[in-house]
């Protein structure tokens, strides 16, 4: 159909000139009409990653985190803190930790339950 490209309703002009998208944490890069075409695709991308997480699909979110953060979108810490919760709840202390670092990596300021997910992780790991 046109105008659609991938499923996603395509915005003629969306981004132009580089223009910023909405919601996205500061410090991103501006977005191309080739890297992300709307907010949706941004939410829907999001809204996987959370249900990637929840059926304990880490990879696939991590795939996903990747593929947005390679298309210059932060994302939020609350949705960092999730993917590390899912390493915390399994005792998984390098894992949990190798996000707390990627989030400062992405110039994102972990917050009180980022530091409570790695003491989590490293109560359940004894």
């Amino acid at each position: 159909e046109r105008g659609k490209e991938g499923g996603f309703p395509r915005q003629e002009g969306a981004f132009k000139g580089g223009a910023r998208c909405s919601g996205l944490a500061a410090g991103h890069k501006h977005l191309q009409p080739a890297d992300v075409h709307t907010d949706i695709h941004i939410a829907q991308k999001k809204k996987s990653i959370r249900l990637a997480i929840k059926i304990g699909d880490q990879q696939k979110a991590e795939r996903i985190f990747k593929e947005l953060y390679d298309a210059g979108v932060v994302p939020e810490v609350s949705l960092c803190n999730l993917a590390m919760n899912a390493y915390a709840r399994d005792g998984d202390i390098a894992r949990a930790e190798k996000w707390f670092m990627t989030m400062r990596s992405m110039g994102l300021t972990p917050n009180k339950n980022s530091y409570n997910m790695i003491i989590d992780a490293c109560v359940k790991a004894d």
